[in-house]
């Protein structure tokens, strides 16, 4: 399983407000005997701890963050589910055959239409 995002999808969220704070910074081996610090670059705890755990829609309908394995393709899904109303459809539906893909998905989703709910932006 995948557990940290390309330095590129790290930089497109930071450049979406994410503060670089909430990565992570990896130690590395630049030469013998010497050590640097990596680009921030967020990982799968990462993801989980910066997306809402739950959303308010412009509508006032709320929503709750759910992910899981979907059935019958194996990947990996992520959205927003709605808290009272068995009416309503998930909002912000990705998928990906990794979860971390998806979840980086739901975060861009989350940053376009509901940019205040990601919190330390």
């Amino acid at each position: 399983m995948k557990q940290q995002l390309t330095a590129e999808q790290s930089a497109n969220l930071i450049s979406k407000g994410v503060s670089a704070e909430r990565a992570t910074i990896f130690p590395l081996c630049v030469g013998a005997g010497e050590y640097g610090w990596s680009e921030p670059i967020f990982t799968l705890a990462d993801l989980l701890e910066i997306l809402p755990k739950d959303i308010t829609a412009k509508d006032g309908e709320e929503y709750y963050f759910i992910c899981g394995a979907c059935y019958p393709s194996g990947d990996w899904g992520a959205s927003y589910s709605p808290k009272w109303s068995e009416d309503e459809d998930n909002i912000g539906n990705k998928a990906a055959v990794e979860l971390i893909d998806a979840l980086y998905e739901l975060a861009l989703f989350i940053l376009e239409k509901y940019p205040n709910e990601i919190k330390d932006k």
